[in-house]
């Protein structure tokens, strides 16, 4: 492939951005619809991991805010599976 053919930087950003904006806007869509919520969560997942996205619970504040409310949760409303 020629370079002419091949996207820039610029372009391939802007590109990932709008994934993460659509991925975050279909989460607030899938609030309280369990089957919806366990399909975003799946492509959400898929994305970080694609990308190399990972954060330390312990020095990241809005990952120990996301910890403290799942732990209020007493039942998650779907079937959650072991990667191993």
């Amino acid at each position: 492939m020629s370079k002419s053919n091949k996207a820039n930087e610029d372009i391939l950003n802007s590109l990932h951005l709008m994934t993460a904006e659509v991925i975050a806007k279909m989460f607030k869509e899938a609030q309280g619809e369990p089957e919806l919520m366990l399909k975003v969560i799946r492509e959400a997942r898929g994305f970080l991991k694609d990308n190399n996205v990972s954060a330390d619970i312990t020095s990241n504040r809005p990952m120990q805010q996301i910890e403290q409310e799942v732990i209020k949760i007493e039942e998650l409303p779907f079937e959650v599976e072991d990667e191993d």
